[in-house]
């Protein structure tokens, strides 16, 4: 999972509800939420320039993050891979990086990037297509 999937959970847009879904399905034990350190930083940025939102605010959704406790990877130990992926796809390192995870993990990227859903459709997904394969 990536920071615009996670933003989701504290800005209201599309999909908010379906990111709110996936959360409770993680809870139930149904899936495994993972995601790179670096998703953290990303999200205070992403939360920083939404509306109506403050520096309490900010590090408040920081803490709700962490108090989840999702399967935060280190971000050094797949630096290697996601540096070769973003020089080979166009992508930028940060983005590669939630890449690289789930291709470590075999598992997929719940993203509402629209660079990263088309440049890799086997893998990226939107949570709205997560749940519906799980209810399959």
């Amino acid at each position: 999972m990536d920071a615009s999937a996670a933003l989701k959970w504290f800005v209201r847009e599309e999909e908010s509800e379906e990111m709110r879904e996936l959360l409770n399905q993680y809870f139930s034990g149904r899936l495994e939420l993972h995601s790179p350190e670096f998703l953290l930083v990303e999200l205070a940025n992403a939360l920083r320039y939404a509306s109506g939102i403050g520096p309490t605010d900010v590090l408040k959704a920081v803490d709700a993050v962490r108090s989840l406790r999702l399967k935060l990877e280190g971000d050094l130990e797949i630096l290697g891979e996601a540096v070769g992926l973003a020089f080979e796809e166009g992508v930028t390192l940060y983005d590669a990086l939630y890449v690289s995870l789930a291709r470590t993990l075999g598992g997929r990227l719940v993203t509402y990037d629209g660079e990263l859903l088309r440049k890799f459709p086997g893998l990226a997904l939107r949570a709205s297509d997560l749940l519906r394969t799980l209810s399959d």
